[in-house]
């Protein structure tokens, strides 16, 4: 069995967007701003269950109503049956020759369940609007009536008024631009009323779309949260007398927390169900070749986000990398830092192993400043606040500076700190790597036992610990969807 539902309306009130948001396929049909852009009927499937189908139809948009109704008020006004004399009608040929796409959209009503009649709410009410509204009446299907564009500025009380005096009380705001579930389910209620027969399938419908708005918040903030563990963790090692192998190293970390980002942005648009190849710019101005193109270590995108340009202490390394981290943690004595490790100071690991590495193998520690991770997880939040309010019908770009403000206050949370004190978490060395670190360290001729005690503590350190990291990630996951709900709706 299938339910068939037909979205009709004047040129260019929004009836391809209203699809593509209700079907969540940006890419269905075509959008534009000329008048006239859907020429044929279109087919998207909302439901498909191995008892129940849903299928809803895009349609071209009226264009000569009034004249069509002066048409046939002739043949069907004296009729009783007015639906079969419509029937008649539509079969005449001049009548198809003249009225095309007014006979294509009439003929497709009158084989559906039930139609959804599309408005731009910013629009006055005219007469031709209500003169499709009663050609649609006549092909005796029930019509609920969607204004669109309702935020801003818009005539929606107008359109309600007007409609309720020819008789037409089923009347729902449901912007195909700004996403909002509770209009989506509304919508639901009312097709339940309409068509009683077809409840199961529309309640179908409607769990269905529910458990994929909160499987896309779950899919965009644990992907986001991966990625800032994996970036807060990430860590490398140079030696002190080698500066080309020091820049060498910067610029391996610095593509590495490139390329992090860019699948991080992938995977929250395909939870949302997009897709960055062919929605690039569209999405946000700063998007574009499945990437964002403002660079996390380019000092003026520092500065735009509100941060100081991070310095680097050896020789200007690379924007935004931490180098010889916390080394003067070493006036505090080394059993003072013992002791504050032993007392759980997260992100304390991180700092015994640069003091070691610089102490007793020449090296140091490089790795992402505080100013890099708190800019990457503020545009990802701002990205996800705004596609969790999107509607797939929308075309206009999210401006960069739109919600960016700073996440989590503006600072390093305790999953992020926890991160830091296991650098095998970020999955950037090989275990091939961390074993020959390892081997290091084990090698390295330490006589204090005050350093064969630090020693110990930064082989611990390094271990895996996949149970934590995956009680650190659910944590920050907890915490993005926390600072996305707080979030007010995007108004445009």
């Amino acid at each position: 069995m299938t339910l068939q539902l037909l979205v009709a309306g004047h040129t260019n009130t929004g009836k391809t967007s209203m699809l593509r948001t209700l079907g969540r396929r940006h890419e269905f049909g075509e959008v534009s701003a000329l008048s006239g852009t859907t020429r044929t009927i279109e087919q998207m499937r909302l439901l498909d269950s191995q008892t129940l189908s849903i299928d809803i139809y895009d349609s071209p948009g009226f264009e000569s109503a009034p004249e069509l109704r002066d048409v046939l008020n002739p043949k069907i006004f004296n009729r009783r049956d007015q639906s079969e004399a419509l029937s008649e009608a539509l079969q005449d040929t001049e009548i198809q020759q003249q009225y095309g796409f007014e006979v294509l959209v009439l003929n497709t009503a009158r084989q559906c369940d039930a139609l959804l009649y599309i408005i731009d709410a910013r629009e006055p009410v005219l007469e031709k609007y209500l003169d499709e509204i009663y050609l649609l009446g006549l092909c005796g299907k029930p019509i609920i009536c969607l204004l669109n564009f309702t935020q801003g500025q818009h005539r929606g009380h107008e359109w309600r008024q007007k409609l309720a005096d020819i008789g037409q009380h089923l009347v729902l705001a449901f912007d195909a631009v700004v996403y909002d579930w509770q209009a989506e389910s509304l919508l639901y209620s009312a097709l339940t009323n309409v068509l009683p027969d077809w409840q199961a399938a529309i309640q179908q419908l409607a769990q269905a779309r529910q458990q994929e708005n909160d499987w896309r918040l779950q899919g965009a903030s644990f992907a986001l949260a991966e990625t800032l563990i994996c970036l807060a963790a990430a860590e490398d090692i140079a030696a002190q007398d080698q500066p080309d192998k020091l820049q060498q190293q910067t610029a391996k970390l610095q593509q590495f927390v490139r390329e992090q980002e860019s699948a991080c942005v992938e995977q929250i648009l395909a939870s949302y169900n997009y897709d960055p190849k062919l929605h690039g710019s569209q999405l946000h101005e700063d998007f574009a070749n499945m990437a964002w193109q403002r660079d996390p270590f380019d000092a003026e995108t520092l500065k735009q986000q509100g941060f100081d340009v991070v310095k680097t202490s050896a020789g200007g390394a690379g924007i935004g990398i931490t180098i010889d981290l916390m080394t003067a943690g070493m006036t505090l004595g080394m059993p003072t830092l013992i002791g504050i490790l032993a007392g759980g100071l997260l992100g304390a690991r991180r700092m015994l192993r640069n003091i070691y590495l610089d102490k007793v193998r020449q090296a140091t520690l490089i790795a992402l400043a505080d100013e890099i991770i708190l800019l990457i997880a503020s545009r990802n939040l701002a990205l996800i606040k705004h596609l969790e309010h999107r509607g797939h019908g929308r075309m206009a770009a999210l401006d960069s500076e739109h919600g960016q403000r700073l996440a989590f206050g503006g600072k390093i949370n305790k999953p992020l700190l926890k991160a830091r004190d296991y650098p095998a978490w970020a999955g950037y060395q090989s275990n091939q790597q961390l074993s020959s670190y390892l081997t290091m360290l084990s090698q390295s001729s330490v006589s204090q036992l005050i350093w064969q005690k630090l020693r110990k503590i930064v082989i611990e350190s390094i271990a895996e610990n996949k149970e934590a990291r995956d009680q650190a990630v659910n944590e920050l996951q907890k915490r993005i969807i926390a600072e996305i709900e707080k979030s007010p709706a995007e108004k445009v």
